[in-house]
């Protein structure tokens, strides 16, 4: 019920609280590296919120982001990211020993949540991928 409304919200475009949800599906770009090694912890995870034609959309500076990754099935990562650019839609999330433990795709979406607790997922369909790739030690 809760996908159903809010995919009639972003295909409306009209705004969740002050989340404004543009026409169309809801992007989610992977600024740092897409391939980190196993085990890393630096740099952090950096990704910004986009609208279909990847413009960056503008997040509201008291809004809250979630970072959810997963790997074969199983979540890796549910934690909470910072939003560093408001007006750019840029988040980002520092790495915790053991996130990055296993090699592998991960898929990536961002929860964002304004004050008045409206949800917006990123990306609204699919995920973002990350490639985490094995170390030699």
């Amino acid at each position: 019920m809760l996908g159903a409304m809010l995919t009639m919200l972003i295909e409306g475009g009209t705004s969740i609280g002050p989340i404004i949800v543009p026409d169309g599906p809801v992007r989610l770009r992977v600024l740092s590296s897409r391939t980190v090694k196993r085990g890393d912890t630096l740099p952090a995870l950096r990704l910004q919120v986009c609208d279909v034609r990847g413009d960056p959309m503008e997040l509201p500076e008291d809004a809250t982001a979630r970072v959810l990754i997963a790997r074969g099935g199983r979540a890796v990562v549910a934690a909470d990211a910072e939003i560093t650019d408001p007006g750019s839609g840029v988040l980002q999330y520092a790495w915790r020993a053991g996130d990055l433990s296993a090699a592998g795709t991960h898929i990536v979406e961002v929860e964002l949540r304004d004050v008045e607790g409206g949800l917006l997922t990123a990306p609204s369909d699919g995920y973002a991928e990350l490639d985490v790739i094995a170390d030699l030690g």
